[in-house]
């Protein structure tokens, strides 16, 4: 949405990858048998955040953007690359003070329920997170940080909400709540995956500003994934699109939306809806399902369901390259 001066990324992927392993026959396109299958959920994402910066990943259910978010914020452990904060290793950060990577990482998950205790008032649960990672100097200071954020946040009057369990709030209320406990702490980095898909929709719009008027005020550095491109143009700085666990095309927001190069991006930007109804676009369908993590077909990935398919699709694994600042496998720039 704004041009961000180039300097120092706070957060940097290195080829990052992660590989289930699950022992089980499998009979491959070749005819070959293996005993122990590999789904590549994440294989070889890379990218780097400014300061500030918000990048929106994209994609359908199952390509991988979810497990990308926890890979950042080390839920999970990778099985190849590096994540780096501000050129550390999260994984050397988590053996020296596992207490103070997470305050510099923080996550807000599409199901805000699951996130907070229902025994603790929000108060409690937020207070109680200040306190956990030495954030003011006593309750009383805490209390005013919390009422101060509420306020500014929308939830009037903050006391009330203050006295309430997350089952006296709705949704967007406690998913607001949420995005504040993470931003109290003043993170480096936010990964926000799928914040606004169980909302309804005249509040999105208030959640997704929230996240960018935060984001933006602290200098904090955010990876928004969703499936709504539309959403994910508002928000992002850029855009990564992703596929069966691949980057296939990353460049700024507008750039992606409005010329996307990839068959994919085509596809999905043609099946986004529009507030327009006298709008005329082609609608770019996509046969089938996407082929099994487990077993990714031969040459490149998406030729099975490409609309642009050619012979050589099938046998030629495609790379990403740089077209006029844009990152993209395939397009017809290339092809």
């Amino acid at each position: 949405m704004s041009n961000l001066k180039e300097t120092t990324p706070v957060l940097t992927c290195e080829n990052v990858s992660r590989f289930y392993r699950k022992k089980e026959k499998l009979v491959k396109d070749d005819g070959t048998v293996t005993r122990t299958s590999i789904a590549k959920a994440v294989n070889g994402v890379s990218f780097d955040l400014a300061p500030g910066e918000i990048l929106g990943v994209i994609g359908e259910s199952g390509c991988g953007k979810s497990t990308l978010g926890r890979l950042i914020v080390r839920l999970e452990k990778t099985s190849g690359g590096n994540v780096l904060l501000q050129g550390n290793n999260v994984e050397d950060l988590i053996k020296k003070d596992r207490l103070g990577f997470r305050k510099q990482i923080q996550m807000v998950f599409q199901n805000p329920f699951d996130t907070f205790d229902p025994r603790y008032t929000v108060e409690k649960a937020l207070v109680g997170t200040l306190k956990l990672h030495g954030i003011g100097s006593s309750t009383a200071e805490r209390r005013d940080m919390v009422l101060e954020k509420l306020n500014a946040s929308g939830l009037i009057p903050a006391k009330d909400f203050m006295k309430r369990f997350p089952h006296e709030l709705s949704g967007g209320q406690l998913q607001r709540i949420s995005i504040l406990r993470s931003m109290l702490l003043s993170p480096k980095v936010l990964v926000a995956d799928e914040p606004v898909s169980m909302l309804d929709i005249s509040i999105r719009a208030d959640i997704i500003n929230l996240i960018y008027d935060t984001a933006r005020a602290e200098g904090t550095a955010a990876v928004f994934i969703s499936h709504d491109i539309t959403t994910t143009r508002y928000i992002a700085d850029r855009i990564a699109v992703m596929y069966l666990g691949r980057i296939v095309e990353l460049g700024k927001a507008d750039d992606i939306a409005l010329d996307p190069m990839h068959p994919y991006t085509k596809a999905l930007i043609s099946n986004c809806s529009s507030i327009d109804p006298r709008e005329k676009r082609e609608i770019i369908k996509l046969e089938g399902e996407p082929p099994s993590p487990v077993n990714i077909p031969k040459g490149c990935h998406f030729a099975p369901r490409c609309p642009f398919v050619k012979p050589t699709c099938f046998e030629e694994e495609k790379e990403l390259v740089e077209i006029n600042g844009r990152l993209v496998r395939c397009g017809s720039a290339i092809c």
